[in-house]
């Protein structure tokens, strides 16, 4: 167990680590014009809406590779392109989860031995209950559009062994 833990653990954390650099980056922009670090009121409320704007996507995109298996065993890239994208095919969801995990976040805060014994389990059951079906769902109607399409081209492209099109004549 321990040996499976230790040889999923790199390639997990290397699939979030760009998502959670942005975290970081929102996290800081949001704390410097909170704390007055930029003049003006139009510059202020600017970078803190990009800021919060790029911090909920990004935290919907770690969530979306947490929750939905399919998309934390693709490719590297197919991942990172696939957490970033799909936010928006599905915003309802993606909308009452941000609102969920920033309820949480509150009550965690508030009641600290509630967020001791329930931890990072609650937003995880949280977004495995809002995003796991609905993108498994999603993903395997565009991989069977794919799998249609590709084998539709690949009939046309095939000889038509009927008129003996194709055969070396």
């Amino acid at each position: 167990m321990w040996e499976s833990f230790r040889r999923e653990l790199g390639p997990a954390n290397l699939r979030m680590l760009p998502l959670l650099i942005v975290q970081s980056g929102a996290a800081a922009m949001v704390w410097l014009v909170m704390g007055g670090g930029v003049p003006g009121n139009g510059s202020a409320m600017l970078l803190a809406g990009l800021a919060v704007i790029s911090l909920a996507w990004s935290t919907l995109a770690l969530a979306l590779i947490v929750a939905v298996p399919r998309v934390r065993e693709q490719e590297l890239l197919v991942t990172w392109r696939l957490a970033v994208l799909l936010p928006a095919t599905v915003p309802g969801r993606f909308l009452g989860l941000i609102l969920g995990l920033g309820a949480w976040t509150v009550l965690a805060a508030l009641l600290w031995p509630l967020a001791l014994l329930a931890g990072a389990s609650v937003p995880i059951q949280l977004a495995l209950a809002l995003l796991g079906r609905r993108i498994e769902l999603l993903l395997e109607d565009i991989s069977a559009e794919s799998r249609g399409a590709r084998a539709a081209a690949a009939r046309a492209e095939a000889p038509d062994a009927e008129n003996g099109v194709g055969r070396g004549a």
